[in-house]
């Protein structure tokens, strides 16, 4: 147990923060991410193909890279650790630009969701857990899977799929980096308020619909998904990888 006077030392030293690389984090969860971690004192990588909003600066590096046409992850890496070495690593980059029945999903968008969804987080966990390795230190990866991991979402067959890889990769990265110190866990966030759903927020019947089937009768604003980013982040997290948290207003309990 601790001694009081241990308790007033830390006190006094203050919370330890880190140095954290989000991607896709110039808009929708990716920037509330950003914003809730630079709001605690964590020094944020922000990356994205488009700068953040003025405003989201302070212990925020922008850097800008389109992650489905990265030819060196590594070398990728080795400009994010830059500034010093990196503490973890949130992969939240994500895309749905097609809504359509999958026998009429194209070749070349299946690609595309499957490079950006699920490919890229893997080799930039990769290259992130390489990095990590050879420094000997501890990390946490944070993937942004969603509810359509665990049930199909009709006329999204792609992005389905890409997000049920990722919560199956998630699980794999646990297995393979636990005893080396990177935790590995996944939010699965249900129907958030963001551009990505725009689409069907502005469809009046479709929106109904949809939250007529969350028990909580709403869809997220994404600072709730950026929390529970935050907590997996955290010592108070310390012993879970392999996990993977819902935040769906109870649209997985039904």
């Amino acid at each position: 147990m601790a001694t009081v006077g241990a308790i007033q030392q830390e006190a006094q030293v203050g919370p330890s923060y880190m140095r954290v690389i989000v991607t896709g984090a110039s808009r929708g969860i990716g920037l509330a991410i950003v914003r809730r971690l630079a709001e605690r004192g964590d020094q944020v990588i922000a990356v994205s193909r488009t700068s953040v909003p003025a405003g989201v600066s302070d212990g925020v590096r922008e850097y800008a890279c389109d992650l489905a046409a990265v030819p060196d992850y590594d070398a990728l890496m080795e400009d994010l650790w830059a500034g010093g070495p990196v503490d973890a690593l949130v992969n939240n980059v994500g895309i749905s630009p097609v809504y359509t029945s999958a026998e009429k999903v194209e070749r070349e968008d299946w690609e595309r969701i499957l490079g950006v969804n699920l490919s890229a987080p893997f080799f930039l966990s990769q290259a992130f857990a390489r990095r990590v390795i050879a420094a000997g230190r501890e990390a946490s990866v944070v993937m942004m899977s969603s509810i359509g991991a665990r049930v199909g979402l009709q006329r999204l067959a792609a992005y389905t799929a890409s997000k049920a890889g990722l919560s199956g990769l998630t699980r794999a990265l646990a297995l393979d980096w636990a005893r080396l110190g990177i935790r590995v866990n996944a939010v699965e966030p249900g129907y958030v308020e963001t551009d990505m759903t725009a689409g069907l927020s502005g469809n009046e019947g479709l929106h109904q619909g949809i939250v007529g089937r969350i028990p909580m009768q709403r869809f997220a604003d994404p600072r709730e998904v950026a929390d529970a980013v935050a907590y997996l982040l955290s010592p108070a997290a310390s012993y879970m990888t392999g996990a993977a948290i819902p935040v769906d207003g109870g649209y997985l309990a039904e």
